[in-house]
């Protein structure tokens, strides 16, 4: 399931033109990174159990301020990428600045991040104020990566979007619950309905040439079939 919702992008792209049936792109588009899908939810369900085991009661308040570290040190980093591109021109130097920078800013990152996590331990009202705060800034970082990706070339923000969108489905599907033993089955059955359809799409002349140019995941694992 997760898969399919994965790979709509990336179909709706293939698709685009007419040349390739919208259902024999997602079809195929979805089998192949199904298996994929697979293996990144089993590792994020065990990493999951993990963190419950390491986190204990307070497991919410540790991915509050994880989550906090990672939004300040993915805004400052690309704001001050953007600063060293637009203003130094000599690139070694430019590498070994923003290496230096992004040494201080995760330390600087990671005290303020242990202090929130002290604060949030504190009260629930504290925890859900942090996490509205985070909330919002992911909004606000995402809209500002959002802006970046005008910039790239069609096929380099095919695969963030496509890596982006898969990477919040399999977290998702991680944080599902396991299902009964009878769901489960029809689970299976539906995944090798899917890879056979997506294997009888993949037969399609013109899907091969679509895929490289807007799904280079999909392009890529298709180009290793017969």
């Amino acid at each position: 399931m997760w898969s399919g919702f994965a790979a709509l992008s990336a179909a709706l792209r293939t698709a685009s033109d007419g040349d390739v049936g919208a259902l024999d792109a997602w079809s195929f588009c979805a089998a192949a990174i199904a298996p994929i899908m697979l293996v990144s939810i089993a590792l994020l369900r065990s990493a999951r159990s993990g963190a419950k085991a390491l986190g204990g009661d307070d497991l919410g308040g540790k991915l509050i301020g994880v989550a906090a570290w990672l939004l300040v040190m993915t805004g400052a980093l690309a704001r001050f990428g953007t600063v060293l591109r637009e203003k130094t021109h000599h690139h070694a130097l430019a590498s070994a600045t923003f290496s230096l920078g992004a040494l201080v800013l995760g330390v600087i990152a990671g005290l303020l991040a242990t202090r929130l996590v002290l604060w949030v331990s504190a009260s629930q009202a504290n925890k859900r104020v942090a996490g509205a705060i985070v909330a919002i800034g992911a909004l606000l970082v995402f809209r500002e990566l959002a802006h970046g990706l005008v910039a790239l070339d069609p096929l380099t923000r095919a695969w963030v979007v496509d890596v982006t969108i898969s990477s919040i489905c399999a977290v998702f599907g991680a944080l599902t619950p396991a299902v009964t033993k009878l769901p489960a089955r029809l689970g299976w059955l539906a995944l090798a309905a899917l890879l056979v359809a997506g294997w009888a799409g993949s037969s399609a002349r013109e899907l091969g040439p679509r895929l490289s140019e807007h799904a280079p995941l999909q392009g890529a694992i298709r180009s290793k079939l017969p």
